[in-house]
């Protein structure tokens, strides 16, 4: 059962495994009672799900982790590179990602090794 778990983790492949990947954590957010934060964790999955998809190789796995003060979101791939927020103009139709990841999370990271890349965001838990 979800409410007694702190920790889930799942994989995903493709674009289609991002939808996944944010069914998931709607519902492992909601099951945990943290209402509030719902909305903005469904959308931090979607943001690092999808660059992970997208820049990264491999199957990529999620990790929601929850302590009194914070959820954690974790998502690895396979690949390398380095996340970085970019500054687009009104008109690209991407690149916005980051930017949002930084907005709704009090503090985001990555790190980068032989194993591929994680990238990880803390949103404060209100409720």
């Amino acid at each position: 059962m979800i409410d007694a778990e702190r920790t889930v983790r799942s994989t995903f492949t493709g674009p289609r495994g991002v939808a996944a990947a944010r069914g998931l954590a709607a519902d492992v957010v909601a099951g945990w009672g943290l209402h509030a934060v719902l909305e903005d964790a469904v959308l931090v999955v979607s943001e690092l799900a999808s660059n992970a998809v997208i820049h990264g190789a491999g199957d990529t796995s999620l990790t929601l982790e929850r302590d009194v003060h914070h959820l954690r979101i974790t998502v690895h791939d396979s690949g390398g590179g380095t996340p970085t927020p970019r500054d687009t103009a009104a008109d690209e139709p991407s690149g916005r990602g980051l930017r949002i990841v930084e907005r709704l999370a009090t503090q985001w990271g990555f790190d980068v090794d032989v194993d591929g890349t994680v990238v990880w965001a803390e949103i404060p838990v209100t409720g």
